[in-house]
């Protein structure tokens, strides 16, 4: 049993075994069971009300049984999968099963299958809908599922990973395509990785080869962060599972996958950017489903996971990593923060997380003696090493402007010093100190206290604990550390005590931390001989007298943020405090708890007796919390001790100075002395507040004297009663007074007297606080006994009740029940007796003063019920809900919920039923008498809310708790891994005192949750009480009140019935209705009505019934009447709402069929009656909301049957309303309208719906027709019909003058209009996102062009076929004519993109009639503007179909041989310009087949033509050639490759069929044929390689749509397919052309650079060029700028990858272009590196890469050299893990040499990059530089000495230069260690400073360099400055001094 059920209170305990909950649970499985049916959705929906209960029994912990679970979850998975049609219930049962998987992962035996679950995402995201949900419901929908499928992951059956495998794999063959990020996506989510549970064929699958298969395909698609995301994803869980089970080794892939854990993190390295400017699209349904969400989680935890898991004993992660965090260590540091802090900071969590995590596995395993790899088991050396990687990660990221890396660096070195406290512990210490001592670093104080907080266990346990500290190679004498470590407790003890400041919050609460975390560890507080604990050597008398000091100054000074009456149900409406010190994440509750229950007798009244002093001293109303609740702790350490010096005295002055008052008579000790005239005495000012603040005081003190105040309760009673006698100074309508704080005396006696309370509790952290907030369950824990070496030992939660104390429980005895009694009968019974006589007597009074007897006896009246509500909670005894037992014998008795009782039981439910009566008669009094007293009628709402929902208290009481214990829980936990103790690695530990809170918070929740909502077995409902239903009335008339904040509190109770019985929705609609629809109600009615009816109780039952919607529905439509804006905003919001979290339509009962659906049918007429009548006369908002109503309404299911069905014929009737609307003058109506028809022609060719209905099919005669050709037609065919749709559709894409374009409508409506149309705005998609492949340029997506409009008129050409072709014919011809028709240009480009798209007959045969000279006319004159929206007009007309886009229209080449026709020689630059964009275009969409010669022959001519205007004149032309070229090659490559996949099936078949006996005729192939002739002039060898048709394609015989069709030829075909010279010659001629444009452009470049002087590398001659020269040089500026848009297109357009070693070829003159005399050029040449920066070069290719670096670093021109080495920075940085030995020698040396350059600007650029390479490089290296650069720098030196004392000494000879770059060598050494002080640095900083007597050059660079040194070691320099002797101290002295004026 679970620690919180074991320690609950003896009766709570009693119950449990009397009624055990395993057995509650099986018989809420078997009600389960029982009322499921398959095809019953009246089941579906009835299975809800039990997912509450089940969730209860797992949240409570309760012992379930194993079989009980598999049931459950087996059924909920039958009825989430037969409940596709309503996504509310699938969220719903998902929830819960989510919670049960996850709770009860390792004990549940099942087989889930994999594909229902994808079918279902599928079905639902990713294809059209046959039904409308709201976007909101959708949304949670996915994140739902996604997380179950999660869960489920464990339990898919044998084989699941080979089958997830073979569905997915072959869409990653084309990355270009969205199906391939889908693919990857469904991969990530549903392939389990657990090796061990896997099959043969599975573990051959997940194999060494498929590994290096998903790197490869992880690598082919760079620069995305959803598709690293992916693959980090599955290969982390891969990585994981590998360790355990040992079955791939990983060293060989360690490189590649450090070095996309490398890239993921964005931070900038030299001149490049943060983030990389070439990224991939991601598809909105993409996005939703795999890489957002609730549960989306940083990428970096994944690269963490992976890391950890992979390291190894001896192996090579731990260098790798150490790399790592070599390169990334310099931007945790708090002057390098950035847009990759959080990465950084999530990425340093998990690395500890997933290390503790793997180490308490091996612990475990250990103990178990399971069968393992133990080898792979890290061991100490393993764990030391890493968390000495990790510790400058801390020390960088402990000081942190970023919060949250902050709190993250406190916390992992907390959890490190538990696994190696001898490196943590040190430096924690030193940071302490060094904030705590040091001017500079006092802002890094809080920092470091929070740190101190979190480690001070560990440092307790460390010290007491022999052998931690033991000598090894990193410390010296244990005694030492010991020492230090205690003496800096003890300093912070007594040195944090300045930091309590009220003008410094965050080092309040960090030192308050600190204080909780030490006391919660030393035991007893006091000195040794009184017993206290000798754990930490302080004066403790000393440190309370200041602490107490300190605090009381604190308290004085105190500010609150606000003192405000506030009137919430939740959190009362008295005086409270919002200080920090009570706010959520303040230790103050703790630490002031902690100090009273721990200190000795003696420290205990000294703390009493200053405690007493300062309130006898003080009146502070801002923290009359504050110190109440140092009272209550006070109190309940030693009851009567402190009710004595500190209650008694404050009782005694209350009576004494309310005694001097005339009283009213209000408090009920006798009513026959209430007089008016003594209302009119009240207390003063000064009086009132002094008392107010006694009361509040008074009443936190109270609640945990218990007994203990029986002998003093007539003194109470006399404080009880004057104070709600007392006068107010105070106006009635404040609500304050004394009046307000005597309220909580009586609750806080009542409390001790009838709950239970752990009376061997040291603490009660939040009880006050919670109490003030409507809370009132009191928690309590007691001080362990158990030590561990002196520290004081804390337990875990999952521990058995035999494992520990069980907490002493105060149980009320029969003298604290009767006193609770008679309370209650004096301020319930007797208040309620008085109230009930108010209202029978409806007394009025004539003269004021009466008016305000009556109001202020009401007041009383209600503040006395309140109390006695609060106090006793759930102790009175709720309403008897039980159903009678009637058929269902005993057993219709039997309640479900979880057991608990938060105390004994006061009073009985008739009391709480006369109180609700009674409350009812007040509700009715007060709407006649009093209806604009605001102030009694948020009383009475109170009570009301009191009275019926005394579960609420509860529930907030634990909420509350459980929310001000995170902060407390999150510091005071003791992780699993504690090798310090126990490594036991069984459970994490805390406080004892925290565990006993939480169990009393574990109990106030399960009271809250057992009596909130009664569960019965058997099939009889549980009836609402009428006092409830009563209630509930009163709280919906409140809820229609004239006043918003009556209206506003009453709709928060009203909420919390409909929530606990929602069967009262149901008498609540027509009152809520009728404010909409009556013209006689007052717009405050409305206000209220929406408001009531946008609660999810509410909303959900309007979806459920069928005459509820209808009403709700009817009254929307008919609140027209309610003209003001408020009205009309809420009533646009209610719908709004609404729509946005539908669920779906209400399922057509079996037992109602036929009235439901003359429901659905009368409604669906009076909609389209009410738009046919008079639509003109509706106002706008209305016709919309009617037109959304339709379109909620559009999907119905179809029944079975052979009548003729009305449904389908009001469908019909919705249909043709919706086409009617695209000639609407209402702007906001078309796009509507065009998602509902999209809806629609969907819906209605789906299959399902057609197979259930096949009578009613051929009973069309008798229903007119069931196809919507035969309703839409007629419209078509109305005269005008297309001209007006495409006018009125034009003004959609309007374009407001000087904006440019905006976009489509959706985008150009304003803000004012958004609020206004909000539906179609937060509508979700029907359709999926277009493109659907890889889109770089705006230019071909069309930012106008609006896809919906495009489906919509392709779904109705394949419905209505040539009559809307012949209706769109003349207006699309009229159209062209008017190409500055902006709007109507791109409804054009719309309707003709979803006509060629449509691929009907008539389309086709229109192609040649009019469609295509119609289309040539509209793209030839077409705007710039309009360009775009043509260019996706053509894009879509080609878009392949299918799911991958396999598939291709009908007219694509008809389409593509009109785009390609030459144009007239007389054709102007921008018509050229954007006939290339078209093409571009529509070869974007090119899908690669074997059999497409013609496109093929079509590549070849257009490659041709592109060499041929490479250097045209106009630039836009060139920039299309460019990325034309790119699309291309890339096709053309796209068709070799799949051509040699079908060539190596081919043969391969051919060889298994010749092993087989069948022989095949010898096919030779003449390889001569391949060779291409190279003519001298560069442009005619690209175009002869271009214009052979061999080269490309040949015609095929076989026509095929794939590779498997190709295989099935007959043998003739093989032959020639075999034959052919495609499959041979179209690699090589690509190559071919490949390499001769990396010849020319490399031969240009020089060319360019020699035209540009000597200051751009040319000759002094080129300065003076002759005109043919200066005419070539200008023709071979615009060859290469065409080149360089090559190179941008292939980066942007992901086919980088594939041209990569053209790429490399192009780098030289890439870099040699950076700085030329063309400014232009150069411009574009500096972006096109940009580009390339980030793109990775795969391991393969870098050789090359690095060769070609390499000789632009020793080019000639220093321009050359110097883009060389900046080019380098990233390079080798990016690609550091896979860069060979060779390679990597190669870089350095060329740098090193570089260093010494003639240029300054290159050896200045050398410096940086050798002090970046220098980190995470090879040892060697840098080592090797550091000896070579000192011995080289010493030498200079010593040589300028001798030169300047004897100049007869032999000297060598070094040239300036020389000299300069071995200073700025030193200098790189110095810079590569921003904030460390490795040995060697100071040896090699004062070298370097003693070359400041060198040139100016050389000076400067020094002078600058020690700056930056002294810069990035301020922090740290008064400890780091003890490495340096004295004489280097005084030449960096010298240095940094500035110059003297006297010198």
């Amino acid at each position: 049993m679970h620690v919180y059920n074991a320690w609950l209170p003896p009766p709570v305990r009693e119950l449990l075994e009397a009624d055990p909950e395993r057995n509650k649970f099986h018989d809420v499985v078997l009600e389960v069971e029982r009322e499921w049916q398959l095809h019953s959705a009246e089941s579906r929906f009835a299975s809800l009300k039990w997912i509450s209960v089940i969730n209860t029994f797992v949240k409570a912990r309760a012992e379930l049984a194993i079989e009980d679970l598999e049931l459950l979850v087996k059924r909920a998975l039958d009825i989430l999968l037969a409940s596709s049609d309503n996504l509310f219930v699938q969220i719903q049962w998902s929830r819960c099963l989510v919670k049960i998987l996850k709770k009860y992962r390792n004990s549940l035996s099942l087989i889930i299958q994999w594909k229902p679950f994808y079918r279902l995402i599928y079905d639902t995201h990713f294809k059209r809908r046959i039904s409308y949900e709201g976007l909101a419901l959708k949304q949670y929908h996915q994140d739902t599922i996604v997380s179950l499928v999660r869960t489920s992951r464990r339990f898919f059956p044998a084989g699941s990973v080979t089958e997830i495998w073979e569905e997915f794999r072959p869409a990653l063959d084309d990355l270009s395509h969205n199906s391939a990020l889908e693919a990857v996506g469904f991969i990530s989510l549903f392939m389990p990785t657990k090796l061990e549970k896997l099959t043969e064929t599975d573990r051959a699958t997940l194999s060494s080869k498929w590994l290096e298969e998903c790197l490869k395909l992880w690598a082919a698609l760079p620069n995305s962060h959803y598709w690293d995301r992916q693959w980090a994803s599955l290969l982390s869980r891969f990585i994981k599972h590998c360790y355990v089970s040992h079955t791939v080794d990983l060293d060989p892939y360690l490189p590649t996958l450090f070095t996309h854990i490398l890239r993921s993190f964005e931070v900038p390295v030299g001149k490049s950017g943060t983030s990389s400017p070439v990224g991939r699209d991601i598809s909105r349904e993409i996005m939703f489903a795999f890489n957002g969400g609730m549960w989306a989680q940083p990428v970096s935890k994944y690269y963490a996971k992976a890391i950890v898991y992979m390291l190894k004993p001896g192996g090579p992660t731990e260098y790798l990593l150490s790399n790592l965090i070599d390169l990334l260590e310099q931007y945790y540091h708090p002057s390098n923060g950035g847009s990759w802090t959080t990465s950084l900071e999530r990425f340093l969590h998990f690395l500890v997380y997933y290390f503790q995590k793997r180490l308490a596995f091996e612990q475990r395993s250990r103990s178990a003696g399971a069968v393992l790899e133990v080898n792979s088991f890290l061991g100490s050396a393993e764990r030391r090493s890493f968390v000495k990687t990790l510790l400058p990660l801390i020390e960088r990221g402990q000081y942190s402007k970023d919060s949250d890396m902050s709190e993250t660096a406190a916390s992992t070195a907390s959890m490190l010093t538990y696994l190696e406290p001898s490196l943590v512990l040190p430096l924690i210490n030193s940071r302490f100190h060094t904030a705590l001592n040091t001017i500079t670093a006092t802002h890094q104080l809080e920092s470091a206290v929070t740190t101190l907080a979190l480690a001070a266990r560990p440092t307790f346990l460390a010290c007491a604990k022999e052998g931690v500290f033991a000598k090894n190679d990193d410390n010296q004498a244990s005694s030492l550390y010991l020492e230090e470590f205690t003496e800096t407790l003890v300093v912070a003890m007594f040195s944090t005590l300045l930091g309590m400041d009220a003008n410094d919050p965050p080092k309040t609460l960090a030192t308050m931390a600190l204080y909780s975390s030490i006391l919660c560890n030393v035991g007893v507080v006091g000195d040794v001989a009184d017993g206290g604990s000798l754990v930490l050597p302080i004066d403790w008398s000393e440190w309370l007298d200041e602490f107490l000091s300190r605090l009381f100054t604190l308290l004085v000074h105190l500010e609150p943020s606000g003192q405000q009456l506030d009137t919430g149900l939740d959190d009362g409406y008295y005086l409270s405090s919002s200080t920090f010190l009570m706010q959520e994440g303040s230790f103050y509750h703790s630490v002031i708890e902690l100090l009273f229950g721990r200190l000795t007798k003696p420290l205990y009244l000294q703390a009493l007796k200053k405690l007493a002093q300062f309130l006898q001293n003080n009146v502070l109303p801002g923290a009359a919390l504050e110190i109440g609740l140092l009272c209550s702790f006070a109190v309940f350490t030693n009851s009567a001790e402190a009710i004595s010096q500190l209650l008694v005295p404050i009782m005694n002055s209350l009576v004494a100075s309310l005694g001097d008052f005339p009283t009213t008579g209000f408090g009920g000790d006798d009513d026959s002395r209430i007089d008016s005239s003594r209302v009119q005495a009240t207390l003063s000012q000064a009086v009132e507040t002094s008392v107010t603040f006694q009361l509040n005081v008074l009443s936190a003190a109270l609640m945990f004297a218990g007994e203990n105040v029986l002998p003093y309760k007539a003194l109470l009673d006399k404080v009880i009663f004057a104070s709600f006698n007392a006068p107010s100074s105070k106006a009635p309508e404040d609500d304050q007074g004394p009046l307000s704080p005597s309220i909580f005396i009586p609750e806080n006696i009542r409390r001790p007297f009838t709950t239970s309370i752990p009376v061997d509790n040291a603490c009660l952290t939040d009880l006050i606080l919670s109490t003030l907030q409507s809370s009132w369950s009191p928690s309590r824990v007691r001080l362990n006994s158990r030590l561990v070496d002196g520290v004081e030992a804390w337990i875990s939660t999952k521990i058995s009740a035999e494992d520990g104390d069980a907490p002493h429980w105060h149980i009320p005895n029969k003298e604290e029940l009767s006193y609770a009694n008679a309370l209650l009968d004096q301020h319930l019974r007797g208040a309620v007796s008085s109230l009930r006589d108010v209202c029978k007597s409806n007394r009025q009074a004539e003269s004021s003063g009466g008016q305000v007897q009556i109001k202020e006896y009401l007041r009383v009246l209600f503040l006395r019920i309140d109390a006695t509500l609060r106090g006793v909670g759930s102790c009175l005894p709720d309403f008897d809900l039980a159903p009678s037992s009637g058929a269902s014998g005993s057993k219709a008795k039997r309640r479900l919920n979880v057991l608990g009782a938060f105390g004994a039981s006061v009073g009985d439910n008739k009391l709480r039923e006369e109180a609700a009566d009674t409350l009812h008669a007040a509700c009715e009094y007060l709407f006649k008498e009093r209806a604009d007293d605001t102030v009694l009628l948020m009383m009475l709402i109170r009570v009301m809310d009191l009275v019926g929902f005394s579960a609420t208290l509860e529930h907030n009481f634990w909420s509350n708790g459980k929310r001000l214990r995170h902060a407390e829980a999150k510091c005071l936990t003791e992780p699993k891994m504690n090798f310090i103790t126990n490594p036991d690695a069984k459970n994490k530990r805390r406080p004892r005192w925290l565990v006993v809170d939480m169990v009393s918070l574990h109990n106030a929740w399960r009271s809250s949750r057992g009596s909130f909502r009664p569960i019965y077995a058997g099939p009889d409902l549980v009836p609402v009480s009428k006092h409830l239903a009563l209630l509930a009335k009163d709280l919906l008339k409140l809820s229609l009140h004239r006043y918003d904040v009556v209206r506003k509190f009453a709709i928060s109770a009203l909420g919390k019935s409909l929530k606990r019985f929602p069967i009262l929705v149901k008498d609540c609609l027509p009152t809520l209705t009728g404010s909409l629809e009556d013209s006689a109600a007052l717009e405050e009615s409305a206000l209220g009505a929406c408001k009531v009816l946008m609660l999810r109780p509410v909303l959900r039952h309007l979806t459920q019934d069928w005459s509820a919607l209808s009403s709700f529905f009817r009254s929307l439509l008919k609140s027209a009447h309610h003209e003001s804006v408020k009205a009309q905003s809420a009533i646009n919001e209610l719908f709004v709402v609404f729509s946005v979290r539908f669920g779906g339509l209400p399922s057509l009962s079996s037992a109602t069929k036929n009235t439901d659906a003359s429901t659905y049918n009368a409604l669906v007429a009076h909609i389209k009656g009410m738009l046919s009548d008079g639509s003109e006369n509706i106002h706008w908002r209305y016709n919309l909301m009617a037109n959304g109503m339709l379109l909620l309404l559009l999907v119905q299911p179809v029944s079975d049957g052979s009548k003729p069905n009305p449904v389908l014929e009001s469908r019909m009737i919705i249909a043709e309303q919706f086409l009617s609307n695209l000639s609407s003058e209402l702007p906001a109506l078309r796009p509507l309208s065009i998602i509902a028809l999209l809806c629609l022609l969907q819906a209605w060719s789906h299959e399902s719906l057609v197979a259930k209905a096949p009578e009613a099919l051929k009973a069309k005669k008798e229903l007119g027709s069931l196809s919507l050709k035969d309703v839409l037609i007629p419209i078509i065919q109305k005269q005008g019909f297309g001209g007006t749709i495409i006018q009125n559709l034009a003004f959609d894409h309007h374009y407001p003058e000087g904006s440019g374009r905006t976009g489509r409508w959706n985008g150009s409506r304003t803000t004012a209009r958004i609020s206004d149309l909000g539906l179609t705005d937060l509508m979700p998609p029907f359709t999926r996102d277009w493109p659907r492949t890889r889109t770089w340029d705006s230019g071909m997506r069309g930012e106008a062009f609006s896809v919906n409009s495009a489906k919509l008129f392709k779904r109705l050409a394949r419905e209505c076929g040539e009559v809307l072709v012949n209706a769109l014919r003349g207006p699309l011809e009229e159209v062209a004519n008017l190409p500055e028709e902006r709007g109507k240009q791109c409804v054009a480009a719309e309707i003709i993109g979803g006509l060629l798209q449509s691929d009907v007959k008539c389309v086709v045969a229109a192609w040649d009639d009019w469609l295509r000279p119609t289309l040539q006319k509209c793209l030839m004159q077409a705007t710039v503007e309009s360009g775009p929206e043509w260019a996706a007009c053509i894009r879509f007309s080609l878009t392949g179909k299918g799911g991958r886009g396999e598939s291709s229209p009908v007219l694509r080449y008809e389409i593509l041989e009109c785009l390609a026709e030459p144009l007239p020689s007389t054709a102007s630059t921008s018509l050229i310009a954007k006939r290339l964009m078209l093409l571009r275009a529509a070869l974007v969409e090119y899908r690669p087949v074997p059999s497409q010669s013609k496109e093929g022959l079509l590549h070849a001519h257009l490659l041709r033509e592109m060499t041929s205007s490479m250097a045209h004149a106009a630039p836009q032309v060139r920039e299309n050639v460019g990325s034309l070229m790119c699309v291309l090659l890339a096709n053309i490559r796209a068709s070799s490759a799949l051509e040699e996949q079908v060539r190596v099936q081919i043969s391969d078949r051919m060889e298994t069929e010749s092993n087989l006996g069948i022989s095949y005729p010898s096919i030779t192939v003449d390889m001569n044929k391949a060779a291409v002739g190279r003519p001298a002039e560069t442009v005619a060898k690209l175009q002869f390689i271009a214009a052979s048709p061999a080269g490309f394609t040949a015609p095929m015989d076989v026509v095929a749509s794939g590779a498997g069709d190709v295989l099935m030829a007959t043998r003739g075909a093989l032959e020639k397919t075999l034959g052919s010279e495609l499959s041979l010659v179209k690699t090589a001629t690509v190559d071919e052309f490949n390499k001769v444009l990396v010849e020319e452009t490399k031969i240009t470049s020089l060319r360019i650079q020699s035209l540009g002087g000597p200051a751009f590398g040319g000759s002094e001659a080129s300065t003076s060029n002759s005109a043919d020269q200066l005419e070539n040089g200008s023709q071979d500026i615009k060859w290469m700028e065409t080149v360089l848009y090559f190179i941008v297109a292939c980066l942007k357009s992901g086919k980088a990858v594939d041209m990569t070693p053209t790429l490399i070829g192009l780098l030289h003159p890439l870099l040699s272009l950076q700085e030329t005399s063309e400014k232009d050029l150069s411009a574009l040449a500096k972006g096109t590196l940009r580009l390339l920066n980030w793109h990775p070069i795969p391991r393969e290719n870098l050789p090359a890469a690095v060769k070609a670096v390499l000789e632009a670093a020793a080019d000639t021109n220093w321009h050359t050299r110097v883009a060389a080495l900046v080019f380098i920075q990233s390079f080798v940085y990016r690609h550091t893990y896979i860069l060979s030995t060779k390679d990597k020698e190669s870089l350095w040396n060329r740098v090193r040499e570089l260093l010494s350059d003639p240029q300054v600007e290159v050896r200045e650029v050398a410096a940086t990059n050798i002090a970046g390479m220098m980190k995470g490089s090879d040892n060697e290296f840098a080592q090797a530089f550091r000896e070579q650069t000192m011995r080289a720098a010493s030498s200079m030196h010593n040589a300028s000495k001798r030169k300047r004392t004897s100049e007869t000494t032999p000297k060598p000879v070094y040239t300036a230069a020389a000299i300069h770059g071995n200073v700025l060598g030193l200098a790189a050494c110095v810079l590569s260690v921003p904030y460390d002080m490795p040995t060697w640095l100071p040896d090699t900083v004062t070298l370097l400073g003693r070359f400041s007597g060198e040139s100016s050059l050389i000076k400067s660079t020094v002078k600058k360099v020690i700056s930056e040194f002294r810069r990035t070691h301020s922090d740290t320099w008064a400890y780091q400055k003890d490495s340096f002797s004295e004489e280097q101290l005084e030449v960096l002295s010298d240095l940094t001094s500035s110059a003297s004026y006297f010198a």
